[in-house]
């Protein structure tokens, strides 16, 4: 008689899930076990996703760990911040190859997988075209961000990336603050962005800037190897990896 959990997937990526009543979790398991391929990961509020991934393992007998933890934090006021040097802009085409390198050194830092070069460039050229793709410049450009997920009434802001020999000097706070306001001076009510749990500095000067926690996640990544989930005669596992 009412909703008690959401899940989403688009294959072959991860399963996303909502905060889900365990009755919800057993119902969701039945269901991907026989629909496959079965998910590599999974994207939910802590307690979900420890419930989800003891369900699914004891189901499909796979085995499973967590792969990243991170929070997610909301913002609808930017607070002030002590003035950075320089100013918020669109990044250009010119800056293509600066900022294609730039995207690569944000998913090494991150823990992403590895982009290639020439993805990279795709990627930075079609957020340049989108017009959704920031930098900080001082003289020159020194830190970047970007926004991402854009629906009727909020942002995630993403890709926050400063050059090791730039940083330490506000740069990433204050593009990330700049960005913000003017997500929100466009009428959008509200910014967000997740932070790794493991960086304490990057949940710091979020919250300076005004952004709250509202929920912890896990990614929860599952092993497929053991004999029983090879045997399922579908594909599912073999799919998955």
């Amino acid at each position: 008689s009412r909703v008690v959990a959401a899940a989403l997937r688009t294959p072959p990526h991860k399963l996303v899930l909502t905060r889900a009543e365990t009755r919800a979790v057993e119902a969701l398991t039945g269901s991907l076990r026989s629909t496959g391929p079965w998910p590599p990961e999974l994207l939910a509020p802590t307690g979900s996703a420890e419930t989800f991934a003891a369900a699914w393992s004891a189901r499909v007998a796979c085995g499973w760990r967590i792969a990243s933890r991170e929070r997610v934090h909301e913002l609808s006021e930017v607070r002030p911040i002590p003035p950075v040097p320089g100013r918020l802009r669109l990044a250009s085409a010119a800056e293509l190859d600066l900022l294609a390198a730039w995207t690569r050194g944000f998913a090494a830092d991150a823990g992403l997988p590895e982009i290639d070069a020439e993805t990279a460039r795709t990627q930075t050229l079609d957020r340049i075209a989108g017009r959704s793709l920031y930098v900080w410049e001082d003289s020159e450009p020194v830190s970047m961000a970007a926004v991402v997920e854009i629906s009727e009434r909020g942002v995630r802001i993403s890709l926050v990336y400063t050059p090791p020999d730039r940083r330490r000097q506000g740069y990433a706070s204050a593009s990330v603050a700049g960005l913000s306001q003017a997500m929100l001076e466009s009428g959008k009510r509200y910014c967000c962005l997740f932070t790794d749990l493991a960086n304490p500095t990057s949940n710091h000067i979020y919250a300076v800037i005004g952004y709250r926690p509202v929920v912890d996640m896990y990614t929860i990544a599952f092993d497929y190897s053991s004999a029983d989930a090879a045997e399922t005669g579908d594909g599912h596992a073999r799919s998955a990896r």
